[in-house]
C-alpha cells in the first residue's frame, strides 16, 4: 500500500446449506467496503485511507442486501503501508462454532 492508505482483503470461509449466501462488509468510518461475498472466495487486496490519528474503525458483517449485522469486528486500528486479511468462518450462531471475522496481519 501507499502513504497513508492501508491494504485489505477479505475471506468467506462460512460452509451454508443456502449457496447463495454472501456477506456484505462495512466499515463504520467508511461505510460499505465489500459488498456480495461469496463462499469459497477471496478478494483481491484493496486500499483505503488511513485516518488522521490512526482511530479505530469496527468492520461489520451482514448478509448481503440487509441492514442487520451479524457480528464485527471491533477496535480495528490499521497502520500505514501495512496489509489485513479478514476472514469469517464458523457454523451458526452458538459458541463454540459461532460465526465470525477474524484478521491476520500479512505485513
Amino acid at each position: 500500500p501507499s502513504e497513508n492508505t492501508y491494504g485489505v482483503r477479505f475471506a468467506n470461509f462460512i460452509v451454508s446449506s443456502n449457496a447463495d449466501r454472501a456477506l456484505d462488509i462495512y466499515s463504520r468510518r467508511e461505510a460499505k467496503v465489500l459488498a456480495t461475498l461469496k463462499y469459497p472466495n477471496v478478494t483481491d487486496f484493496i486500499q483505503l485511507p488511513i485516518s488522521v490519528g490512526s482511530i479505530s474503525d469496527t468492520l461489520d458483517v451482514r448478509e448481503a442486501g440487509t441492514t442487520k449485522n451479524l457480528y464485527s469486528f471491533n477496535n480495528f486500528t490499521p497502520v500505514s503501508r501495512r496489509s489485513y486479511t479478514f476472514y469469517t468462518y464458523g457454523r451458526g450462531t452458538v459458541a463454540p462454532f459461532a460465526e465470525r471475522l477474524i484478521n491476520y496481519t500479512n505485513k
